[in-house]
């Protein structure tokens, strides 16, 4: 089931709605990069605050 579910969502398996799962997927998968971002920026945020309030 799990080997099926990840052809489906990788486009290797043909599906009805597969362009929707694909879709869904890859949204999810940029939806996340950018959360690592965003964490990171905000702890370099904190540490240029920290740093300027050391000054």
């Amino acid at each position: 089931m799990k080997h099926e579910l990840q052809l489906i969502i990788s486009g290797k398996s043909k599906v009805k709605h597969g362009a929707i799962i694909q879709a869904a997927a890859s949204y999810l998968r940029r939806s996340q990069s950018s959360s690592t971002m965003a964490k990171e920026f905000k702890h370099f945020k904190k540490q240029e605050k920290e740093t300027l309030e050391d000054l």
